[in-house]
């Protein structure tokens, strides 16, 4: 239900390690309060890239040409949460003690937020009724069987023990793509209401190697953080290093095809299911959302940029087994993805 304009005052603080159960409520929220869509009704700030005192003036100023009730979403990544010039935490203060009822306001501090840090001492001063704090941890154990099930439920589904098993073996406590396997199993078999060990199986990525797929999974999606804690878990597991630079030459080898392939004149479509025959276009909306990941991140470097990627991959290939040390190794890893997402956070802002 829509609440009533010019009735409510909200400021939500959100934190925890969790992102996906974040973003849910976020989008829960955009939805309910900004139900017509409207443009300029819904408004991202991020302090990677803005200051305090900025999205303190977009606050109170509005959009003249957009005026009306605005949903106003500012990220606050891990290492900011103390991120205040004096000018700014007096901006921020007076903006708390006087809320523009227009404005629905959430920050988000993607992480686990510490109680004494600034951020979290002056939203907690807000007046009772004013603040909703909701946080956002990482399930485990029976939360997180709890979870897959009711995330299912949801779809009208439920699911086997033996699959349920297999699905969080495969993903661990990773909701995103816990969420995304239950998303392509629902479009796998949408009349069935009961999921079996056996689809899980022909549809997830677990017989492909799961820390594998969701490695690349953060080097397409461009996610630095992710990709790393998901190399520090594969060599954690002893994973051979030689599996981990073929897995990734790989997906060099596939954007650098792809690029080639459409610069030919060759159909997106048929290009991502050359690619990535394992993604139906039966699944609709997952579909078309991870043929555009697939898509941005074939041009997120220049060609010649994906070629030195394979060179660079080749010699750490060779030096592994030309007898590199085992603390070595990791380095070199480490490195090339630094290199990597540097490289393509140049390209997409230049």
């Amino acid at each position: 239900m829509t609440p009533a304009k010019g009735v409510l005052t909200s400021i939500y603080f959100f934190h925890g390690e969790e992102p996906f159960l974040a973003e849910e409520r976020i989008e829960e929220i955009r939805k309910s309060f900004v139900a017509e869509e409207r443009e300029g009704a819904f408004l991202r700030f991020s302090l990677d890239e803005t200051g305090w005192a900025e999205i303190m003036e977009s606050l109170r100023t509005g959009d003249l040409f957009y005026p009306g009730r605005r949903l106003v979403l500012v990220t606050v990544p891990e290492g900011k949460e103390n991120s205040f010039e004096p000018e700014e935490e007096r901006l921020w203060r007076d903006y708390l003690a006087s809320p523009l009822p227009e404005v629905v306001l959430i920050v988000y501090y993607s992480g686990k937020i510490d109680r004494n840090s600034k951020l979290y001492q002056i939203l907690k001063s807000i007046k009772s009724g004013q603040l909703i704090e909701e946080e956002f941890k990482i399930k485990k154990g029976r939360e997180l069987d709890h979870w897959v099930r009711g995330y299912l439920e949801k779809q009208g589904k439920s699911l086997s023990p033996e699959a349920l098993m297999a699905l969080v073996d495969s993903a661990g406590n990773n909701l995103r793509i816990l969420a995304q396997e239950i998303e392509k199993l629902c479009l796998y078999r949408p009349q069935a209401k009961y999921i079996d060990l056996e689809d899980v199986v022909a549809l997830c990525p677990s017989v492909r190697g799961f820390l594998e797929y969701e490695l690349i999974e953060s080097l397409e999606g461009g996610s630095p953080s992710r990709a790393l804690q998901v190399l520090s878990k594969l060599l954690d597991e002893a994973s051979k290093t030689e599996i981990i630079v073929g897995a990734i030459t790989q997906f060099f080898k596939d954007l650098l095809l792809a690029r080639e392939w459409l610069e030919q004149g060759q159909d997106e479509r048929f290009v991502f299911h050359q690619l990535r025959p394992w993604i139906k276009e039966s699944f609709g909306a997952f579909y078309e959302l991870k043929k555009n990941q697939f898509l941005r991140a074939v041009f997120s470097l220049s060609e010649a940029d994906l070629r030195e990627a394979i060179d660079r991959l080749h010699s750490i290939d060779q030096a592994i087994k030309s007898g590199a040390g085992d603390r070595e190794q990791p380095i070199f890893l480490a490195e090339f993805l630094f290199w990597y997402f540097e490289r393509r956070k140049n390209k997409n802002s230049g």
